[in-house]
């Protein structure tokens, strides 16, 4: 497993406990895998505030005190997707 992935794992484990509801993330520039009819996201923001996903979309602001994670051409997938597909 690359690095790049085992930290978006990490981030994505950080978004789900209770501990990380508090602190804003803006994650930047990803291929985001939708589970909807929008399929997959070029270059596309995250914004996730209190434990969820706030906005989707590019060139979001970060909020005061947000933690910036730079996925520039990095796969983001939802939570539960399928490990042992050939997406992401």
């Amino acid at each position: 497993m690359t690095s790049a992935r085992i930290a978006l794992l990490a981030i994505t484990a950080l978004c789900v406990t209770g501990t990380a509801a508090a602190q804003d993330l803006l994650i930047r520039g990803a291929r985001v895998h939708t589970a909807a009819a929008a399929g997959t996201l070029e270059n596309a923001d995250v914004l996730v505030q209190n434990g969820r996903i706030a906005a989707l979309g590019a060139g979001l602001a970060a909020p005061a005190g947000a933690v910036v994670v730079d996925a520039q051409g990095r796969a983001l997938t939802p939570g539960l997707f399928g490990g042992l597909t050939q997406i992401g």
